[in-house]
């Protein structure tokens, strides 16, 4: 497979490069991410990037040989989605509030399984709920990527929507990635490729910090607290997405009461009367939401009394088809949410035991050596308004080098006294050599 990827540095090699990634550097084709209005008119990142921007150091890919056919990713792939997102959902707790991309933490784990030897590979995708083929999980998710950039070209200031999904792999500076997974990384996933000084623990955990900051619009800020310097690897992912409503709602000008689980809270509500899609189940009802342009929406659900809002999201998850146009009165809350996630105790909870406890060993990440995962984080934001709704999304996997796998022997043979030596050929078994060995002389 030809390479496409250009190997890259994070311009950490002196203090003016560092200062460049963390504050940025004039750019007519790149829009600032500061935000003070931190609402949904906030400037979308541009995925239409120079070769080099000049403040996260990261080149995109140039071009694939891939060979992606054209249409939609399997069904099967796409309910494995929704599986997912309910396995996570699940796996937090009961009152949990918050917000989480489980496709970010999906797109990070398919591309570790590719650095996996068969068995540990086949266990991330069981969990992921897809089939155990790889090639065809790839294939299946760079159709998908393909499929969930927006049709519309229109900047959401214009009511259009902006949605980017970015991966980048990062080396350690006397580390490099193997050919083969270098490759399917960007000719399947689109991930731009790093090389790190990692033993510079916070020069290196403020570049990682700094470039999911910029994917993210500048929400999604400290997802790493710290990063040991015995770190080898990273696999990052970031989402972001930012879309005006079909149909703008109305603010409430007085404060309304919240009824949650810790008690009330008084919010600014947002209604709307419109003709949605909207289902009655046993659990709850849903309401679809378009934004701009057609091609989202949100799904609403209020749980029925006595059932969980979390069981019911997971019990509805993939459930759109079965809703009807009806005319619908909805009020929801103005909500801004934050998360950050240690998500290798989210992964155990989901059967990922062995990577969770660092066990498992990926030994076609790093050309020379073996790897073991030391942190996956997951970070979210999400900001609902009466104009639209902006979310932002990243994941991030730490892996250090494994050391030799010591074996614990089941046999013990000293040969100390007379013993045997035969030469065999392995595909015939025939004996080349053999030798007996009673006396030695010296």
């Amino acid at each position: 497979m030809k390479r496409i990827t250009k190997r890259i540095a994070f311009l950490l090699a002196s203090v003016f490069a560092f200062s460049v990634l963390m504050t940025g550097c004039a750019d007519p084709n790149h829009s600032s991410v500061d935000n003070p209005d931190n609402n949904n008119t906030a400037a979308p990142v541009d995925d239409t990037l120079p070769p080099n921007d000049c403040r996260t150091g990261i080149y995109m890919p140039t071009g694939t040989d891939a060979a992606i056919p054209e249409g939609a990713a399997d069904a099967a792939y796409i309910k494995g989605i929704d599986d997912f997102a309910a396995a996570v959902l699940n796996a937090m707790e009961q009152g949990w509030t918050g917000v989480l991309s489980p496709l970010s933490l999906q797109l990070s784990l398919e591309l570790l399984a590719n650095s996996a030897d068969a068995e540990t590979a086949s266990g991330i995708l069981s969990s992921l709920f897809h089939e155990p083929s790889i090639e065809t999980v790839n294939l299946n998710a760079a159709k998908l990527l393909r499929s969930l950039k927006p049709t519309s070209s229109a900047t959401t200031k214009n009511g259009g929507i902006k949605f980017n999904i970015a991966n980048c792999i990062i080396s350690g500076s006397n580390d490099s990635f193997k050919e083969a997974f270098e490759n399917i990384a960007a000719d399947y996933y689109g991930a731009s490729v790093g090389n790190l000084d990692f033993t510079d623990a916070e020069s290196a955990r403020n570049a990682i910090n700094g470039w999911i900051s910029e994917q993210t619009n500048g929400h999604v800020n400290d997802l790493f607290d710290s990063i040991d310097p015995s770190t080898a690897m990273a696999i990052l992912n970031t989402v972001y997405f930012n879309a005006n409503w079909k149909n703008a709602f109305t603010a409430y000008k007085t404060p309304t009461t919240f009824h949650g689980l810790s008690g009330d809270t008084q919010v600014t509500m947002l209604n709307n009367v419109n003709e949605y899609s909207y289902g009655n189940f046993d659990c709850g009802e849903m309401v679809l939401v378009p934004y701009s342009g057609g091609e989202y929406y949100m799904a609403v659900v209020l749980p029925t009394e006595g059932t969980a809002a979390r069981d019911a999201m997971v019990q509805l998850l993939g459930r759109w088809d079965e809703c009807q146009n009806t005319v619908c009165d909805l009020t929801i809350p103005s909500v801004s949410l934050d998360s950050n996630i240690n998500a290798l105790k989210l992964i155990s909870e989901i059967g990922l035991d062995d990577i969770a406890s660092g066990d498992s060993v990926f030994p076609n990440l790093l050309n020379g050596s073996s790897v073991s995962l030391s942190q996956i984080r997951h970070g979210a934001h999400l900001n609902v308004t009466e104009a639209g709704t902006e979310a932002s999304a990243a994941s991030g996997i730490l892996g250090e080098k494994h050391p030799p796998v010591q074996m614990d022997a089941k046999v013990n043979l000293v040969c100390d006294r007379p013993y045997a030596m035969a030469i065999v050929h392995a595909k015939t078994g025939a004996v080349v050599f053999v030798s007996v060995v009673n006396d030695i002389d010296l």
